[in-house]
């Protein structure tokens, strides 16, 4: 059920891309929900994105944006 939020928020935010392109917010919003579902390397896309296009909320995304490193590289380190 989880996962069919994800990918429920991810076609609502996708959306919103579309008719706001040059909103911060909906690609920092796209970057969580890819985060929250694991993949990484789509979260880290979109929060740079955003970064590319943010004044305001820039301090948040880039948090976001080195959790998900952070992850990312821990997830792929072998073990």
């Amino acid at each position: 059920m989880y996962l069919s939020h994800l990918l429920a928020a991810l076609t609502y935010y996708s959306c919103a891309g579309v008719l706001q392109p040059k909103n911060p917010t909906v690609f920092t919003s796209i970057g969580l929900t890819y985060h929250q579902s694991g993949n990484f390397n789509r979260a880290i896309e979109n929060y740079n994105h955003a970064l590319g296009l943010e004044t305001i909320q820039s301090k948040v995304t880039s948090d976001l944006l080195e959790v998900a490193i952070k992850e990312w590289t821990i997830r792929d380190v072998p073990s």
